[in-house]
């Protein structure tokens, strides 16, 4: 039974690296799409509700405060999702869980990507 759990240990042990690798690009992925996102939300106000001056005068302040509002729901999202997914890995290295868990992030960004890309 020990020798199971050594092994088990040894092949925790090797897929640390990898899972901490995953998990920076990740994290720098996410921190890379904030300002993309933020453009593509101003790019959906503007057309939605800047009317003919195209966020000149009040609609550029109404624009800008969304911004701002957007910039930190986004930033406490992305923290709450690397401490969350960080605390998530370690507990579960090894497990098809964690893996689960790194493919449903990677997901969801590769779809935040082609949504920026398509606005």
């Amino acid at each position: 039974m020990t020798e199971q759990i050594e092994l088990i240990r040894k092949q925790q042990l090797r897929l640390a690296p990898l899972a901490i690798t995953i998990w920076i690009i990740i994290s720098a992925v996410g921190f890379w799409l904030i300002p993309q996102l933020l453009d593509s939300s101003m790019l959906v106000f503007a057309s939605f509700f800047g009317g003919t001056s195209y966020l000149y005068g009040r609609d550029y302040w109404g624009g800008t405060f969304l911004r701002s509002v957007i910039a930190v729901i986004l930033g406490v999202l992305l923290l709450a999702v690397m401490i969350g997914s960080a605390e998530y890995y370690f507990r579960n290295l090894g497990k098809p869980g964690s893996w689960t868990a790194f493919a449903r992030i990677i997901a969801v960004e590769i779809s935040l990507i082609v949504l920026t890309v398509i606005l």
